[in-house]
């Protein structure tokens, strides 16, 4: 399941919850310049990921396909589950 959550503190900050997971996705500027910040939150664990802005489109390519195939093991896996 998946809850989006605005933050009302700052606009660019998007919090999913995903099954026992809090999943961070951050827009961000530093000097060095626009930056994606992702993080995850498991209990007292958090983990952080820094992608430059030029890393981005890439980044939502490699996802792409990651989701088309998890879409195709999926309806395997359900054939499969039926047969």
């Amino acid at each position: 399941m998946v809850i989006l959550i605005r933050d009302p503190m700052c606009s660019s900050i998007n919090i999913y919850r995903i099954e026992n997971k809090d999943l961070f996705v951050d827009l961000r500027r530093n000097a060095n310049g626009l930056y994606l910040k992702l993080s995850e939150r498991k209990g007292k664990t958090r983990n952080t990921v820094l992608i430059p802005a030029s890393g981005i489109l890439r980044l939502k390519n490699v996802l792409e396909e990651a989701l088309q195939i998890s879409l195709k093991n999926v309806k395997i896996r359900w054939v499969l589950h039926i047969q």
